[in-house]
């Protein structure tokens, strides 16, 4: 009977302590021989997890198949990354995903908010191996789908604080990009943060200053021009307040960037959280007030890109 010798675990057989070596210990403690083992059987043990995960998503979504369908897919993405190998596999965990989503969208509205913050207090995206990939990004799609409906239903005070701290942190959080496969997940975390602008005029949590700090830096400029737009379609006046304080702002290096975003603005609303059909809940029609649009163009007018605008801004480009 083989012995892992790395711990006191006793397996059956050759195939079950290939298996042990991969699922319970990192790839880095292993010897060189123990990591040919390994390799010869590594695209069957992903695989197998896959399909695991896969029959969790299957299950009518309760507490327990949910959470052990999340824990399945974090050692998924986990194992991919430590054996290189996220390619061969990468179509089957973006299928996987998207049933995953669609799994805890039901069982947060099933089981309630209090099951969401549960998931985000267990899954801290700062605790996550670097480079990603990693499941923040997952349940970051789902809190900012929550912090819209509850914004649209309930008002910005009912938004959990918990939830613009995750967001937050998926937007800030520092990690290299080394692959294209790590350029996809550090894509997917922003776009599922930008929700986060739905958070503007929370009582307790400054996404304003928020926006406007990482604006300021040309590496996460993008960033606050996307989640300022998503700020107007919650509250255009607040917003309002942000691109004034920008265009004030002379630290800033791309204040005439985030003049093109209006335009975005009033073609209606659109969300950017991957892999969700919003359009079925809320209605995309969003259109300017003319007594903030005059405010606006006050605005530019008070500032040095005065020149810059046309008569019909924001309605066309700069």
């Amino acid at each position: 009977m083989p012995e892992c010798p790395y711990c006191t675990e006793s397996c059956q057989d050759e195939q079950r302590l290939r298996s042990h070596l991969y699922h319970e210990h990192p790839r880095e403690e292993l010897g060189r021989i123990d990591e040919r083992r390994v390799k010869h059987s590594y695209e069957t043990f992903i695989q197998d997890d896959i399909t695991t995960l896969e029959e969790y998503l299957e299950k009518e979504p309760t507490r327990q198949t949910t959470v052990e369908a999340v824990e399945t897919f974090e050692r998924v993405l986990r194992k991919t990354l430590e054996w290189e190998d996220i390619e061969t596999v990468h179509n089957r965990i973006v299928a996987a995903e998207t049933l995953l989503l669609d799994t805890l969208d039901t069982a947060v509205q099933t089981l309630g908010r209090e099951f969401l913050l549960d998931i985000i207090e267990t899954y801290d995206p700062r605790a996550e191996r670097t480079p990603p990939p990693g499941v923040g990004a997952t349940i970051g799609n789902i809190v900012g789908r929550d912090i819209i409906r509850t914004r649209l239903d309930e008002g910005v005070e009912a938004i959990p604080a918990a939830e613009l701290a995750y967001l937050e942190t998926l937007a800030k959080y520092e990690h290299p990009v080394e692959s294209a496969a790590d350029r996809r997940f550090k894509d997917n975390r922003w776009a599922v943060s930008y929700a986060y602008g739905w958070g503007i005029g929370h009582p307790t949590h400054d996404v304003a200053g928020d926006i406007h700090t990482m604006a300021r830096d040309a590496s996460t400029a993008d960033w606050s021009e996307q989640t300022l737009i998503q700020a107007f379609y919650a509250d255009p006046g607040a917003a309002t307040d942000i691109l004034e304080g920008l265009l004030a702002d002379n630290q800033m290096h791309q204040r005439r960037f985030f003049l093109h975003s209006l335009k975005e603005v009033t073609r209606g609303i659109g969300i950017h959280t991957p892999q969700w059909d919003w359009n079925a809940e809320i209605e995309r029609e969003f259109e300017l007030e003319d007594d903030l649009v005059k405010r606006l163009r006050t605005v530019v007018a008070d500032s040095e890109f005065s020149n810059e605008v046309s008569e019909d801004w924001p309605y066309t480009p700069i």
